[in-house]
């Protein structure tokens, strides 16, 4: 499981954006991994040339994770493409790439930030209706929902809802297997005195935690869609709720999981992308079990040029460590 957080709950809004934070684990469902503080390749692929300099270094920061997770899904059989594989996945690669946009990112978080939304606390009438946007936005994107059944909602606890898409494999075989991505939509409402960083009983809107983590995973699906022919495991894009009660959203799927966990192979979750510390760090750890991905994260880091450390711990302050 690879994981991207940060520090704990935010009360940001959109304009107030300024930096970014990762992390990575996972569950021994393949390869465990945590990515670590101060938002890793911010400043990949400079084609983005937005003028609103936030919401560019966080989309910069999700295009890598598009690579990363292109990386490690590959793309078509051989047979499909013939002699003209390198050139062909080269270009739909470069094509999903430049599918995201700063200003595609920017409209989720400014939907989801938005006042209307209340913060998106569990279960409240915010978070509800943050569910509500968020169902509507895989149907744009023809995901598969895999939840009771065909739906995208799986719902637990006191109104709370987990939204799950897929994104089939093309491989007869590897189509069982899955690659996770996700993130928590949840904040904290009105806050309380645990969580807020503002006065009480105001909306905290929670762009950075983490709006902007659910951006990563939407951009992240559409840019997939964009490949026109699919990966050949299949993908889950997994939006969880309650990560700000404990995780309580990725902890009831690991427990009533709407795949089989064996067949997870690899998972990465995304939380608050949107802020990048002066010193440009970033931590990855775990990646003792998972050399091919340091390998991967190392080579796209000569882009950006942040100092990458590899520590032992691995975090328990985002979804990715129920995966442990």
């Amino acid at each position: 499981m690879v994981g991207l957080s940060g520090p704990s709950a935010q009360s940001l809004r959109p304009e107030s954006v300024t930096g970014e934070v990762w992390e990575c684990g996972e569950k021994s469902l393949g390869i465990p991994l945590t990515f670590g503080e101060h938002g890793f390749l911010a400043r990949y692929l400079m084609h983005i040339r937005e003028t609103v300099m936030i919401w560019s270094l966080r989309w910069k920061s999700a295009l890598l994770w598009v690579l990363v997770v292109l990386s490690l899904c590959p793309l078509v059989p051989r047979i499909a493409l013939g002699d003209n594989l390198k050139t062909t996945l080269l270009n739909r690669r470069t094509a999903a790439i430049e599918s995201i946009q700063a200003k595609d990112a920017k409209r989720h978080i400014d939907a989801l930030a938005s006042d209307p939304f209340e913060g998106r606390e569990a279960g409240s009438r915010g978070g509800r209706a943050a569910a509500i946007y968020l169902t509507q936005e895989y149907a744009r994107l023809k995901l598969q929902g895999i939840a009771n059944g065909k739906s995208y909602v799986q719902e637990f606890g006191n109104n709370m809802q987990n939204i799950v898409g897929l994104l089939p494999g093309r491989d007869e075989t590897l189509k069982n297997e899955y690659v996770i991505v996700s993130a928590h939509f949840d904040h904290v409402g009105y806050g309380d005195a645990q969580t807020s960083l503002g006065p009480i009983g105001s909306i905290h809107n929670g762009a950075d935690d983490n709006a902007s983590g659910v951006s990563s995973v939407l951009e992240i699906a559409a840019a997939f869609t964009e490949l026109q022919v699919s990966p050949r495991r299949s993908v889950i894009f997994a939006l969880w709720d309650g990560e700000e009660k404990n995780l309580l959203g990725s902890r009831h799927w690991i427990g009533a999981p709407t795949v089989p966990l064996k067949q997870v192979k690899f998972a990465l979750n995304i939380d608050m992308v949107g802020r990048l510390q002066k010193n440009e760090h970033v931590e990855i750890g775990g990646v003792r079990t998972a050399p091919g991905l340091r390998e991967i994260v190392s080579r796209h880091n000569q882009v950006s040029g942040l100092k990458a450390d590899f520590p032992w711990e691995i975090p328990d302050n985002s979804d990715h460590y129920p995966f442990f």
